[in-house]
């Protein structure tokens, strides 16, 4: 089992705050649990990105380290 990484999820700003980055979040985690094998899923986000850092969280990410660039590391654990 490995480490599933979220490269990139972006909503539009137009469409911010009406629920589809959680809706498509959820869905991508779905989705990578389904097809086994996982044991984290891994995405990064801006340190002041204020609203990520409150859906990812939202939706169980963990916080676990700080770059040189700015960005938070965060790990949702995954149950085998």
């Amino acid at each position: 089992p490995g480490i599933d990484y979220i490269l990139r999820m972006m909503v539009d700003s137009r469409y911010q705050g009406q629920g589809y980055g959680k809706a498509a979040l959820t869905a991508l985690v779905d989705r990578i649990k389904a097809q086994g094998g996982c044991r984290a899923i891994e995405l990064d986000y801006d340190r002041i990105n204020v609203a990520a850092a409150r859906l990812y969280t939202g939706c169980g990410f963990q916080p676990l380290e700080e770059n040189e660039d700015g960005e938070i590391l965060a790990r949702l654990e995954v149950d085998l």
